[in-house]
């Protein structure tokens, strides 16, 4: 047929010397020696787009005291609030436990809902929103931490994304412990939150914990994506 032609797709060979180009321009395919294309992650473009922010709980110098509480997804440790035509894409949760203060179990739960909770008895994350691009905009979503009372109403389900457990004898000396560093990484299976919404996370302990926490996610306006 006429209107058959094979396809041979090539990319300029930039092992060494990449081209840049403004937005808006054509840029060849990029390739390595051997041929193979070069392909960005799908998440990295988007961070490099300002689409990614960040928030969490914890300070460089040290960690959160936090309460001495066993979950309940009504009073979070730190939450993200979504507001109407945002929406938002999860990617990444961090926990690190300095001391866990349990005799029993620590937990760690992620979870959303389809509300804004609002700030309820808390007080703004200790760090974010903040833009995974420095000196870029904070975005729309709002960062919460450490609710002392409930901010979560009962009648809205919060579903369930991520659970963790470490069991330990903190009255030993030394304490006995498993790992303290946890991480939640969804990617390519990552839950998208259409505002109004809130993105979870709870932390608990039989004793009072001392932790630092991040959740980060990509951000959109509703209509860019859904």
């Amino acid at each position: 047929m006429p209107w058959e032609r094979d396809v041979d797709a090539r990319g300029k060979v930039g092992s060494t010397s990449v081209r840049r180009v403004a937005d808006g321009n054509w840029a060849p395919n990029r390739a390595t020696r051997d041929g193979s294309l070069y392909t960005a992650d799908w998440i990295q473009a988007c961070i490099i787009e300002g689409k990614g922010h960040t928030a969490g709980i914890g300070l460089l110098s040290a960690g959160e005291a936090l309460q001495n509480l066993v979950i309940t997804t009504l009073r979070p440790t730190l939450w993200i609030d979504v507001p109407q035509n945002t929406t938002i894409m999860p990617i990444y949760a961090g926990v690190q436990v300095e001391d866990s203060g349990a005799t029993g179990a620590f937990e760690i739960a992620l979870g959303a809902g389809d509300i804004v909770a609002g700030a309820g008895t808390s007080s703004d994350a200790d760090f974010g929103p903040v833009n995974m691009v420095s000196r870029l905009g904070v975005g729309k979503c709002t960062a919460y931490q450490e609710s002392t009372a409930t901010v979560i109403a009962g009648s809205d389900p919060v579903s369930d994304l991520w659970r963790k457990f470490m069991s330990e004898d903190n009255a030993a000396t030394p304490a006995t412990v498993g790992s303290s560093n946890f991480e939640w990484e969804p990617y390519p299976r990552c839950p998208v939150l259409v505002g109004p919404a809130v993105l979870v996370l709870s932390l608990g302990s039989s004793a009072v914990p001392i932790a630092t926490a991040q959740l980060q996610w990509l951000e959109f306006d509703t209509d860019e994506i859904r």
